[in-house]
């Protein structure tokens, strides 16, 4: 079964759309083979980005592991 993380932020400047990007496209290495990150939102003072995964809490703490070291 495939789940969809949604990792949400805080963000509404117009620098922040890029920092965006670039997360997204280092989410991507790190949770790949096992998940995608598929794409991001940005509006409204939040930004997401969306990953699809079999396994949500492995890709998780993948993630999560990379925030804790980046302080984000």
């Amino acid at each position: 079964m495939t789940c969809q993380l949604v990792l949400q932020f805080k963000g509404d400047e117009p620098l922040d759309f890029d920092v965006l990007v670039n997360l997204e496209e280092k989410l991507q290495e790190l949770v790949a083979p096992t998940a995608d990150a598929m794409g991001h939102a940005f509006g409204s003072g939040e930004a997401n980005v969306f990953v699809l995964t079999a396994d949500l809490v492995a890709t998780f703490e993948r993630a999560n592991r990379y925030f804790r070291m980046r302080r984000c």
